[in-house]
């Protein structure tokens, strides 16, 4: 099939073939970039295309460590030569499949290019910060060249990634693109704008870890939400822990878009994907996540015998539920460890919460389903609404749903990248050593799990000094509001720079913030 006259050509064939009964077409031009096309036929005619492109370096230092952090799709690929080794990275801008139509292959294979560009810089940056030394093909000496293009795992890897990821439907669509609904590369999503007006897109791993200050907290909640977006965009779902039922709203569009425009902020509002969780409907304390010494600090019998007791037995006996725990008690034998007395304390304290607490001691968290991803390239929020819950329980059972999304993601295995995000506005709800020392620090210990496994969190509060200091010294990022909705932002390793925090895509959990 002949080429139309994509960009930053000419373009030479390197490959003709085919792929689960499509044609394919790999093609490199003078910078050494490769350009993938497969082909979809009907009744005889193209009718689709699935491109994309790869740029390709020579990667030297610990390569495998620094592609781990990148919020990018990239490809390592190793030569061993005649005594020499040869590590290749190659950046994808990520597939997108688009109607065979010339001007629409035209306009659609310029983004991507531009887009590419735009994260071969991103990707320097983040090389330099890890002692990685990236050399883009076109700049090393023929013998590397020749070394990369004649490696046969070189065209079945980029064939096959194209198309899988969007059999899958993973990749980006023209339509539907997610980062790139708002200007951002895959992974990249828009804080905001400078003062000279220029959009500025952060990788979201640079988040993964982040605590939010200052100011009055309609503003925190404001930069709450664009983080929650930006998450959703890199197709990351994210747990938000709601306390006062106010971020529902964020299904809906923005329904004042000229705000986005006046701030020259790319794309159009949008709802976002997302689930309501509700106790004691579908949202549990569930015995087995419970942290015992917690449980019996939040009943005030820490310092009482039934405390001992109820702590002890819990961590004799794996429960997962009031009514299995009655029921183990009923057949328990007076023992040393237990006397009847004891036995039939515990039972009455346990009908006792079943009573006050109709079911919210009996039953599993949906985990899998609060923290779930969506099926297309954007993220899925899951909402625990907590305003009706008994306010000395709220701690106790945002402690084992989270417990639960850890344990979910740990058995998943750890990629090196954000595959969870949870979100806690106004965190000292759940911080308070004055009264509940021991699940506080239970919860320090838990939020901790982050530093080694693929979830990260979002947390806001008046002042850094509000958070344990252990948290704070977790942070990847911290954002101070600095006045409206200008903020200061930190990240590690990083230059500090102010940011003019951009109005939300979906309706905006603070009303009327522009105004604020």
């Amino acid at each position: 099939m002949p080429l139309f006259k994509i960009a930053q050509g000419p373009w030479t064939l390197l490959l003709k073939g085919s792929v689960q009964d499509r044609e394919l077409e790999i093609y490199t031009n003078p910078e050494k970039v490769l350009y993938i096309q497969i082909l979809q036929q009907e009744n005889g005619q193209y009718v689709n295309a699935i491109c994309e492109f790869y740029k390709p370096y020579l990667a030297t230092g610990d390569v495998n460590g620094f592609v781990q952090t990148l919020p990018r799709d990239a490809l390592i690929l190793t030569q061993h030569n005649a005594g020499e080794t040869y590590t290749f990275l190659l950046l994808s801008s990520t597939p997108i499949s688009v109607v065979w139509e010339e001007s629409i292959i035209l306009e659609q294979t310029d983004i991507l290019l531009k887009k590419m560009g735009v994260g071969s810089t991103l990707l320097s940056d983040v090389a330099n910060a890890y002692d990685v030394i990236l050399k883009p093909m076109n700049e090393n000496p023929p013998r590397v060249s020749e070394a990369f293009f004649s490696m046969p795992i070189l065209y079945s890897s980029i064939s096959t990634n194209a198309h899988s990821s969007l059999e899958k439907n993973e990749g980006v669509s023209a339509e539907s693109s997610a980062s790139g609904h708002m200007g951002a590369l895959p992974g990249e999503f828009v804080l905001g704008t400078t003062a000279n007006g220029l959009m500025v897109k952060e990788p979201i791993i640079f988040f993964k870890k982040t605590g939010i200050f200052n100011a009055r907290i309609e503003h925190r909640t404001h930069i709450v939400q664009v983080l929650a977006e930006g998450a959703l965009f890199s197709n990351i779902p994210i747990v938000i822990v709601d306390w006062n039922n106010e971020f529902s709203v964020m299904r809906n569009p923005n329904p004042t878009p000229q705000r986005l425009r006046e701030q020259k902020i790319e794309g159009d509002p949008m709802g976002f994907p997302l689930k309501e969780f509700v106790a004691p409907e579908n949202l549990k304390i569930e015995l087995f996540m419970v942290y015992p010494e917690g449980l019996a600090e939040v009943l005030g019998v820490t310092n009482h015998e039934m405390g001992n007791h109820l702590t002890r037995f819990l961590h004799e006996h794996k429960v997962g539920s009031i009514d299995e725990a009655i029921g183990i008690l009923r057949q328990l034998p007076p023992s040393e460890s237990f006397n009847a007395f004891q036995i039939a304390g515990l039972m009455r304290l346990f009908n006792l919460l079943n009573q006050t607490y109709p079911e919210l001691f009996n039953g599993m968290n949906p985990t899998e389903e609060i923290s779930k991803s969506w099926f297309q390239s954007i993220g899925r929020v899951g909402i625990l609404r907590l305003k009706t819950v008994a306010p000395k329980l709220r701690r106790l059972l945002v402690y084992t749903i989270l417990r639960g999304v850890y344990e979910l993601y740990e058995r998943k295995g750890v990629s090196g990248r954000v595959k969870s995000l949870i979100i806690i506005p106004e965190t000292t709800q759940l911080f308070d050593a004055t009264h509940e020392p021991l699940l506080s620090r239970e919860m320090v210990r838990l939020l901790g799990q982050s530093l080694n496994q693929d979830v990260g969190f979002v947390l806001s509060a008046s002042h850094e000094i509000d958070l344990p200091k252990e948290i704070m010294s977790m942070l990847d990022a911290k954002l101070g509001v600095v006045s409206g909705r200008e903020a200061a932002v930190t990240l590690a390793g990083r230059k500090n720079y102010r940011v003019s925090i951009r109005d939300t895509y979906s309706q905006p959990v603070v009303k009327d913030f522009f105004n604020l």
